[in-house]
């Protein structure tokens, strides 16, 4: 890290300066570390590291820019010059956050497993030519399926580092530039604060930014009052938090335009702004952040299988017609939303989780008056949880496993549902709920550990249309689609390319042709289908010509529970690369993919719509 967080010492405030030119010249250092680094990466654990290297640098150097940013608007008319020429800067940070990623990797099957899972599929031949199949193609073993994965990850990377370093060049001009300006027309901004550990209230805290302006002595004050009130409920709620509770850093940057209240940083938390000023939010944001902690390094992956089976187990479908047929005659939204709060909490907690569920704020959903633009949009149904803990916990299983901590150290036991409550204690025991039989609600937990929720598996059934030659070898209905399936997974497709060169591949998903769907090449839409039935996500991969380097059609992932399965689907079923382009893809809720084929005037066109962040569907 470039500012580490010191080790405690007692005593007055020491301040260690560095100035803005040392800070941006150690960036440039450990840019140049991260790109040397690239070619060594060979093994998994090393993608892990240097994929994490790359996620602090970058907070690094969006700290700087911030530093550099603020100082300029202060002076616009003579730093206007550098206002204007940032392009050469933003241009590379665009290319270095396009770091490629290695999704999820599918794990190895023995042969018994592969071969059993072929005579499920029916039509696939005696057991005798099964076996003469496997013989002649093992299954992969589980380092054969990473060192794949790792060598499409090295070629993407390869071209990832060719394009970052020609930019960096002219990024770091202007940087040097622009820094020179800052030191010699801003204010004392080139001497940049890194106290050592302070205690307070018997925390171990480093104080960022505190200049001793009228608001920051006040929000000293409250972090003060907040530290207080958090260890008075953690120590009544979970005590070891206190026992276990990382350092943390008050960011006291006025002028900061952070959008959350505190982040959790691997070795500390950092409360900023917001979570300074919210005197009465404070104890919950820092459990919340000493959640992130818990879940990423204290739980094992059994323990997050078992949460996140249990969250996406709570999802149950909710009619948004019947919501809104709750309005009283002339009576305004936010009158609505004012009486629910009241009468009805959990639906209103239920609404406010499509805020922040990837797969419907895609949609602009913004709580009740959003509702009617989803039903207008063709969305009438959606999924909530039934016992839901705030509307920010519907983000992903994480953010639920810390929101609950959060509710119950800040808010208390009182304030989450009592199933949630469950779960949770089954995984942190230690926290104290009054009124449960540990034992028995440890029992009944663990008796539905390995219940699959929300998952149905794919069935194909006999093929509904005929075809000559290359006959259908399946029928699939999902979700509403009907899919012709033209070769079920583990069955062989062959064929001969342009050049007259016959080629085969092995099918490790069914694919087929999406019915009443038109795509760029005038054919029906291809289609990959996962094993999740369930599955609210459609990830519509932008397929490339490797021989010409053009766009060729979609290619349409359905059944797989985030973008990086999906992606790894797609990269998984080609033998060579170019055929994807890191972030060539479009990812939405199956119902917006159901609106797009049903307007007829986007048919035998690329498929095009509004994209957004690729990670919120992950």
């Amino acid at each position: 890290m470039i500012l580490p967080i010191e080790s405690s010492q007692r005593g007055p405030m020491k301040i260690a300066r560095a100035t803005l030119h040392q800070i941006a010249s150690q960036l440039r250092k450990d840019f140049l570390t991260i790109v040397a680094n690239i070619p060594r990466v060979d093994t998994l654990q090393k993608y892990k590291t240097l994929h994490e290297g790359v996620k602090q640098w970058d907070k690094h150097l969006e700290s700087l820019h911030r530093t550099i940013q603020s100082e300029l608007k202060r002076s616009p008319d003579s730093s206007q010059y550098y206002l204007t020429h940032q392009k050469p800067f933003w241009d590379f940070v665009g290319d270095f956050h396009g770091f490629p990623k290695i999704g999820t990797i599918e794990k190895a099957e023995s042969a018994k497993e592969l071969k059993d899972r072929m005579l499920s599929y029916g039509n696939m031949g005696s057991e005798q030519d099964l076996d003469m199949y496997i013989l002649r193609n093992p299954p992969k073993t589980q380092d054969q399926l990473d060192q794949e994965a790792l060598k499409e990850w090295q070629l993407n990377a390869k071209s990832w580092e060719a394009k970052v370093r020609r930019k960096a060049m002219a990024a770091w001009e202007w940087v040097s530039d622009v820094v020179t300006w800052v030191e010699r027309n801003g204010r004392a901004m080139q001497n940049l604060p890194q106290p050592e550990n302070q205690s307070i209230m018997g925390f171990q805290v480093q104080v960022r930014n505190y200049e001793g302006s009228e608001t920051q002595v006040r929000l000293m004050n409250n972090l003060q009052a907040g530290l207080h009130d958090y260890r008075e409920k953690a120590s009544k709620v979970y005590p070891w938090l206190l026992a276990n509770q990382l350092p943390i850093v008050a960011d006291f940057d006025v002028e900061g335009s952070e959008e959350y209240a505190g982040s959790y940083e691997q070795d500390h938390i950092i409360l900023s702004l917001w979570g300074l000023n919210d005197l009465k939010d404070m104890a919950h944001v820092i459990a919340h952040e000493m959640g992130h902690h818990i879940y990423k390094k204290v739980l094992n992956d059994k323990q997050r299988e078992f949460w996140g089976s249990a969250i996406r187990g709570d999802l149950a479908p909710l009619d948004l017609r019947d919501v809104l047929s709750q309005i009283r005659p002339n009576e305004r939204v936010y009158q609505f939303e004012e009486r629910v709060k009241v009468s009805d909490p959990v639906l209103y907690l239920q609404i406010y989780t499509l805020m922040h569920n990837p797969s419907y704020m895609y949609l602009g959903t913004l709580g009740m008056s959003g509702l009617k633009e989803l039903i207008d949009k063709g969305t009438t149904h959606v999924l909530v949880p039934k016992n839901p803990i705030t509307g920010y916990a519907g983000k992903n299983s994480e953010e639920a496993f810390c929101e609950t901590l959060g509710m119950l150290v800040g808010y208390g036991p009182m304030t989450v549902l009592s199933e949630v409550k469950k779960w949770f204690w089954y995984l942190q025991p230690g926290v104290k709920m009054a009124s449960m039989n540990r034992q028995a609600m440890i029992q009944r937990v663990a008796n539905s550990l390995e219940v699959p929720y929300h998952f149905s598996p794919v069935i194909v059934q006999e093929p509904k249309r005929k075809r000559n030659p290359y006959p259908y070898q399946g029928y699939i209905e999902f979700q509403g689609f009907e899919i012709d399936v033209e070769n079920v997974k583990g069955s062989i497709r062959s064929g001969t390319d342009p050049n007259g060169k016959k080629w085969s591949t092995k099918m490790h998903n069914h694919y087929g042709e999406l019915r009443g769907t038109t795509g760029s090449d005038g054919d029906p839409l291809d289609v990959y289908v996962g094993p999740n039935l369930d599955s609210p996500l459609a990830v519509i991969v932008h397929q490339y010509d490797p021989q010409t380097g053009k766009y060729d059609e979609d290619k349409t992932m359905l059944g797989f529970d985030n973008v990086d399965e999906a992606i790894g689907a797609f990269k998984k079923q080609y033998d060579q690369p170019g055929y994807y382009r890191e972030g060539e893809y479009t990812a939405l809720p199956i119902g917006s993919l159901g609106r797009w084929i049903a307007d007829k005037s986007l048919h035998g066109k690329r498929f095009k719509i509004a994209k957004r962040v690729a990670d919120m569907f992950s």
